[in-house]
């Protein structure tokens, strides 16, 4: 559903008034799916996507995944793997598939607050009529009151910053 959050947990947008948001009222088998327009990314140099999430799932039994597809003769591809990214995908034992695969966003509970997942396009670069959607997946035995996914404030664009990261030992006190 898209609009103003109302659930129990889920109580508001990240930003303005409305978001996108599961909305069950039952625990049920589901996998359901929001498709973006169309994107053109022959011009960009260093594509990244950010986007706030909230979720409120029964951990690896229910969960989301973020794919992409040029065209629509394509199959829809991953984002990233567990682990890369920015708070990005959190396991690959989901049974409830989102997207066909075990792989995406899960929790034990519920989020508190909205957090920030970003993740390089870089595999897009150069590319055009690129879709991308976001996969819901349950596999109809989560617990009762947990209310699924919101995702608002989604950003498709240039990376602005380079991080460097050094790790440095002091070899006298490893003895």
């Amino acid at each position: 559903t898209f609009g103003k959050p109302d659930r129990n947990i889920i109580k508001s947008a990240a930003s303005g008034i409305s978001a996108w948001f599961t909305r069950f009222d039952s625990v049920q088998v589901e996998s359901s799916s929001v498709i973006s327009p169309c994107f053109d990314f022959k011009n960009m140099e260093r594509p990244m996507i950010s986007l706030g999430l909230w979720r409120s799932f029964d951990e690896n039994r229910d969960g989301a995944a973020l794919q992409y597809r040029i065209g629509d003769a394509g199959t829809w591809q991953y984002v990233g793997t567990m682990g890369d990214g920015i708070n990005w995908f959190s396991s690959a034992q989901i049974k409830g598939k989102p997207g066909g695969e075990q792989l995406g966003w899960t929790s034990s509970g519920a989020d508190l607050k909205w957090n920030e997942a970003r993740h390089t396009l870089d595999d897009l670069k150069g590319k055009k009529d690129v879709k991308f959607r976001i996969a819901y997946g349950s596999d109809g035995d989560a617990k009762k009151g947990t209310e699924g996914l919101a995702f608002d404030d989604i950003f498709i664009g240039e990376r602005k910053r380079s991080v460097l990261v050094e790790h440095f030992a002091n070899t006298a006190s490893l003895t």
